[in-house]
Parts: structure tokens; C-alpha cells; sequence
């Protein structure tokens, strides 16, 4: 007890003594005392700052390791109205075939020329006059109802304005009794894009009906190419890449589909109308109805929108009937568009980033635009893009945005479907850690998205289809010839300028082709032939060959032997009756057996215009360079004996003029051999060689 009390004691004198002696000293106001709590306050914010901070930037990291490991997977559908003159199934006008640029209107032009003389095989003067007559009336009949303020119009470019529903039939509406007619332009225009992306053709022509009901397919079907596709299994090399293409099939377009605001002012003021609303078309922010009214496409049955919160239901579907019985929107239906003959381009999904996407989607239009069957115009070619996100083995849903036609909204809705997906990602992180393994994870549902801006869009769950056969169209069978000419169209306005590049042919070499678009082809079908003879005859005439020195080596032959017999036989490069195959293995034997080329030339001036056959040119072969070396042997010396005395010698047998007694004798050798219209070639080595020991032997002879 006694020792409890000492130790009290002394505890309480050492806290005076502390108080009095130290902290009266230091304490200076009542300040001091709020700030020691304000200090400490401040390391708890700062303390709670770093932690916030810290958590920041790993969510930071986070997602650019997400960004960095997240693949994505792109298809695309490309839909491309095709120009012709009409619809795809009647014979109503087609508006697509209206061109802006004149460059690409001079494409089809002659594109339309070439069909009419070598296919359609119609007067192509009477059907352009007629087509362009056809052009100026309805350019006059629409400055005549220009002033019209009732009517609804829809612009086709060039200028040119269309009232709707004014190029349609019975056909067109899917009225009772009405038979569908084939338009035989629409399917060559569709074997022309089959060609350009290397497809398998089909020759056998056949149509299905996809029956779905929707607002703006007045016939409950859409004509389509389900079974027999006119084009499968094809690719295309973007930058070195490949892309596979699954198919190219016809079919015919929907009808062109418009809201209509009667009362503006009912809508916020404030708010900004969508420029833009694709599911199946453009939109077009200058279609106005009168002050109080305006037009936006619509597209799907549902809208979300961030910037309004509604959703629009459509519930009664009639031209000009309201969506609701109490709404002030109605829906338009511009029928014009229905039945436009549409070419389907299906690109087989892989793994591609935005760049790939969209550099494809140019190449393609360039290329279509080229051919003359497009004009190419926003309107005119619409794609559907087709995304699947993956991150760490778990496959996300697949999100289709339909009917995109700028490359820019391209770029950006994907670039905005990525940002979501990391989004999804980041929330539910934890998640797929635990379950990265679980390959029930995997959805395959499909969702299809169309943009109006950054953040509003159409969303509804894909469908399938039901397909059946469309009997009141026979199948129809494509002649081989008229397959061949469209190669050869093909050919002529698009590979040539992919050839120029891959065999780095000089102005020369490029001129001669493209100015004879026979002769370019000639050189294409003895391309064909590389591949046959390496798989069929094992290389019995030489050593494994590289493919790309064999291509050079024909075109080479081509312009530098076979160009020059055709000008001295005074014949058209499309009269050539030599086979492409044999001109090749004539190639492929003047190499192996080191034939001179004399009698190359001599051989084909021969038979350039009736043919040859293969084993008549070996038997010739075993002579040939004899008898050649034999002439030329001889008329070398009768020249030389005849100039000798142009040869300078000293008295010590040094040689003064030696170059230019050989110059001599070789321009005396090509003027005797032009005079005489002879075919022999000059081996300049030979010739060289031959003088040498000319000389060598007169110096050997003297004193």
C-alpha cells in the first residue's frame, strides 16, 4: 500500500512538473490547440486521398490491360444497289442508277456499251439516247412540281428529286396475281462483283423468298439468294492480308422509311433532332414537309435514347396512318426504293482491327465503283457490321450495327461498342476471374444496334428467318461464253492496275496491255496454265519453276516477241488461234532447250494465225538451232569479206579501229536482215564472238 501511494505521488508531480515547466513556455495562443486537431485531420484526408488515388490508377491499368488482351472478331454484310436502268424483278425505273459524278457515270456508260455489244447484244447508240431522253424528262417533270409545297421528296443526287411512290407497280406493292420479272442486267452486274472478289461461280440462276413481316416490305417476302449464291468461297488482299468472302448473292431492296412530326413544338425546344437513324436507310436532315412538320427515318420497333428515355412502340403500320391512334407522329412509306436490285456482300468473320475494317470496306467500293455497277454515292452502298468481343475465353454477345454508310460513323460506333465492352468488362471483373474457364459463360445471342448519334440507338434481339424456294422464277443457267466475257471485262478495267504494281511493269508494258484489253486477257488465260502444268505434267519440260519469274517471262514474250509478229503479219491480237497453253509450253521449251530466237520468230509468224500442235514443235526443236547457226554463220562471213579492208592494222599487227569495225558489220547485219523482211534474231554475243575470231584469224594468216 505504501508503495502505491509513492508511486502516485510521483506520477502527478512529473505531469506538473511537465505542465509548468514545458508547456506554458511553448503554448503562445488558443490557436495552437485547434490546429493540433486540424493537423490531424488533414492526415486522415490526405491518407484517404492516397487510397482513392491508388485505387484510380490501378482501375487505370486495369483497363488498359483489358483494352490491350480484348480481341474482337468483325464480319461484315456490305449491301450495294446495283445502277441499272430497273428495278430488279419489274420494269419500273430504277432511282439508284442516278449518278453525281460524272467519272463514275463515263464507268457505267461504258460498261453499258460493252454488255449491249458482246452479250445483250443491243444497238448501244439507241439504248443511251433512249436512257438519257428517259434522264431529261424526269429532270423537266420534277422542275415542274418543284413549287409543289404538299408534296414529300426524297433526294437521288445529281441534283435530280423524286416524288415518292412515283416509279412503282403492282409488282413492286406485292399486289394479288403479280408475277416478278428477271432483270438479266442485275445478275451480270452481280457475276461482275463475284469476279472482282474471286469467287466460285454458279452457274445455275435461282431465287428463295425470306419471309418475315415488317412495315416497310409491303409483299410479307424479300426475293433473295439463300440455297445457290451466285458467288462463294471468295477473297480479296487488303495491304498483304487476306479476307475470305462466304458469298455475293442478289436480291431487292426495302421500301425507304420516314417519321413525321405534325406538332415540333410539343418537343423540347432544346433538344437536338437526330440527324441520322439507320436501320434500313439514310437519313436525310433536308426533307422537310412545311414549317410545322418534319421527317426522321425510323427503322426498328424500339429506341433507347439517353437523351429522352421513351420508348416508341409500333403498333398499326399504314402509309400515313399514325403509331398510335392518339399520336402526332405518323410513319411514311417511300415505295420507290422498293424492289432496287441489291448485291449481298458477306465477308467471313476474323479477327481484324478498325483500320483493317474500314481500309477493306474501301477497296471494295473503289473496285465496285470502277466496274460502273454502283454510283457509289452514301445512299448507294450500306454495310452491316457484325462484332464478337472476347476476353479472357469468354465470348460476350455479338452486336450487329446495321446499315452504316460513312466510313467516319464506322470508325466511331466501333470504337463506342469496344469502350462498352471494357466498361462490362471492368464491372463485372471480379466475376470473370472466378469463372475464365467456364465455357458456359459464352453467349450466342444476337443483338442488332442501329446509331443515331454517340449515344442514341435502335436495339432489338435478332431473329431468324424462314427461307423457301420462289417458284414463279425458273432457274435459269449461264452460258460458259458469257462467263468468259465478263472475266475478261474484269480483267481489263480492275487486274490490270493490281498487275501493273505486282510485276512493276514499265508505261511501256502497261500501255501495250491496256490498249489491247484482248491481248491483256490472251496473257491472263496463259497465266491459267502455270499451275496446270506443274499439277498435270510434273514439270517434264524443266526444273521446279518460281511462279512469279514464269508470269514476268510470259509478259515479257509478249510484248517484245509476240507484239512484233503481229505487227508484221498486220493481224489483231483477238485473230491469235495459238492456243494460251501452247504459247506456254513454246515459252517453257525455247528456255529449256536454249532455242535461238530466230526461230521462235519464225516458228510463230508461221502459225500465229492457225495453231500448232505440241509434238510437231519437238521434232522441229532437234534441227532448228542447226540450221539457224548454219545462216547466220554464213551471212557473217560474207559480210566480213566483204569489208575487211574498213580494218586498220599497223606494222606491228595492233588492231587501231577494232569497236568501230565491229559497230560496222553489225548495223550492215540488221539492215540486211530488215531489207530482206527475214525473222532471224541478232544474238549479239555470237556476233561479237564471231568478229573476235574473225580478226584473230586474219592477224594469225599474216607475215
Amino acid at each position: 500500500m505504501m508503495f502505491a501511494y509513492m508511486w502516485l505521488s510521483y506520477f502527478v508531480f512529473f505531469i506538473w512538473f511537465e505542465i509548468t515547466c514545458f508547456k506554458i513556455n511553448t503554448l503562445k495562443g488558443n490557436n495552437n490547440l485547434i490546429s493540433l486537431g486540424q493537423n490531424i485531420k488533414n492526415i486522415k484526408v490526405k491518407f484517404r486521398n492516397s487510397i482513392y488515388n491508388h485505387e484510380v490508377t490501378n482501375n487505370t491499368e486495369l483497363k488498359k490491360n483489358i483494352e490491350n488482351k480484348l480481341k474482337y472478331q468483325i464480319g461484315i454484310e456490305i449491301h450495294v444497289q446495283l445502277s441499272t436502268k430497273h428495278k430488279a424483278f419489274c420494269s419500273c425505273f430504277n432511282t439508284s442508277s442516278l449518278y453525281k459524278e460524272k467519272k463514275n457515270e463515263k464507268y457505267n456508260t461504258d460498261l453499258t456499251n460493252f454488255l449491249n455489244e458482246n452479250i445483250l447484244k443491243k444497238k448501244t447508240v439507241n439504248k443511251i439516247d433512249n436512257y438519257n431522253s428517259e434522264i431529261e424528262n424526269l429532270k423537266n417533270d420534277i422542275e415542274d412540281n418543284k413549287k409543289s409545297e404538299t408534296n414529300c421528296h426524297g433526294n437521288y443526287g445529281d441534283n435530280t428529286i423524286t416524288k415518292p411512290n412515283e416509279h412503282i407497280c403492282n409488282i413492286c406493292v406485292g399486289e394479288v396475281g403479280s408475277l416478278n420479272l428477271v432483270n438479266i442486267t442485275a445478275i451480270l452486274y452481280t457475276y461482275l462483283i463475284c469476279i472482282i472478289l474471286n469467287c466460285n461461280l454458279s452457274k445455275h440462276i435461282s431465287f428463295d423468298r425470306k419471309i418475315y413481316n415488317y412495315y416497310d416490305l409491303p409483299k410479307g417476302y424479300q426475293i433473295t439468294q439463300k440455297e445457290k449464291p451466285l458467288g462463294s468461297n471468295g477473297h480479296i488482299y487488303i495491304n498483304g492480308k487476306k479476307y475470305n468472302i462466304k458469298s455475293v448473292h442478289l436480291e431487292e431492296d426495302t421500301s425507304k422509311s420516314f417519321l413525321l412530326f405534325n406538332n415540333l413544338n410539343k418537343r423540347n425546344s432544346n433538344e437536338s433532332i437526330p440527324s441520322e437513324i439507320n436501320d434500313r436507310d439514310t437519313f436525310n436532315n433536308d426533307i422537310l414537309l412545311d414549317k410545322n412538320k418534319h421527317i426522321d427515318d425510323i427503322t426498328n420497333n424500339y429506341i433507347n435514347s439517353s437523351s429522352n428515355n421513351t420508348n416508341l412502340e409500333i403498333n398499326s403500320i399504314n402509309h400515313g396512318v399514325g403509331i398510335n391512334s392518339n399520336s402526332d407522329i405518323k410513319l411514311l412509306l417511300d415505295y420507290n426504293r422498293c424492289g432496287i436490285p441489291l448485291a449481298e456482300i458477306v465477308i467471313e468473320k476474323g479477327y481484324m482491327n478498325i483500320d483493317d475494317c474500314i481500309n477493306l470496306l474501301k477497296e471494295i467500293k473503289n473496285k465496285i465503283c470502277l466496274l460502273g455497277v454502283c454510283v457509289g454515292n452514301k445512299e448507294n452502298i450500306r454495310s452491316d457490321i457484325n462484332i464478337s468481343f472476347e476476353y479472357e475465353n469468354i465470348k460476350y454477345n455479338r452486336i450487329e450495327l446495321k446499315n452504316i454508310n460513312s466510313f467516319t460513323k464506322i470508325r466511331n460506333c466501333i470504337e463506342l461498342e469496344k469502350q462498352n465492352a471494357v466498361k462490362s468488362i471492368l464491372e463485372n471483373y471480379n466475376n470473370i476471374k472466378c469463372n475464365n474457364n467456364d465455357n458456359n459463360n459464352m453467349s450466342s445471342d444476337i443483338y442488332t444496334k442501329s446509331y443515331v448519334n454517340n449515344t442514341d440507338y435502335f436495339l432489338r434481339k435478332k431473329e431468324k428467318y424462314n427461307y423457301v424456294h420462289e417458284g414463279n422464277i425458273p432457274e435459269y443457267k449461264l452460258n460458259n461464253k458469257v462467263l468468259k466475257l465478263l472475266k475478261f471485262y474484269v480483267n481489263y478495267k480492275i487486274k490490270i492496275y493490281e498487275d501493273q504494281i505486282k510485276y512493276k511493269w514499265s508505261k511501256h508494258y502497261f500501255h501495250v496491255f491496256f490498249n489491247d484489253p484482248f491481248l491483256y486477257n490472251y496473257f491472263n488465260e496463259c497465266l491459267e496454265h502455270i499451275e496446270v502444268d506443274k499439277k498435270v505434267n510434273g514439270n517434264e519440260i524443266g526444273e521446279d519453276v518460281n511462279r512469279m519469274d514464269e508470269e514476268k517471262s510470259i509478259s515479257n514474250f509478249i510484248v517484245n516477241t509476240l507484239i512484233d509478229i503481229l505487227k508484221k503479219k498486220n493481224m489483231l491480237s483477238k485473230k491469235i488461234l495459238i492456243k494460251p497453253k501452247d504459247l506456254y509450253f513454246l515459252i517453257k521449251c525455247s528456255k529449256k532447250y536454249n532455242i535461238d530466237k530466230t526461230f521462235i520468230r519464225e516458228y510463230l509468224y508461221k502459225y500465229i494465225d492457225i495453231g500448232f500442235d505440241k509434238e510437231a514443235l519437238l521434232e522441229k526443236l532437234n534441227i532448228a538451232n542447226n540450221n539457224i547457226f548454219d545462216e547466220m554463220h554464213n551471212i557473217l562471213k560474207n559480210i566480213l569479206d566483204k569489208n575487211i579492208k574498213y580494218l586498220q592494222i599497223d606494222d606491228n599487227k595492233n588492231i587501231l579501229n577494232e569497236q568501230n569495225f565491229k559497230n560496222r558489220i553489225i548495223g550492215i547485219l540488221k539492215n540486211k536482215i530488215n531489207q530482206e523482211k527475214s525473222l532471224m534474231s541478232i544474238n549479239y554475243t555470237f556476233v561479237n564472238t564471231f568478229i573476235s575470231d574473225y580478226i584473230k584469224k586474219i592477224l594469225e594468216e599474216m607475215p
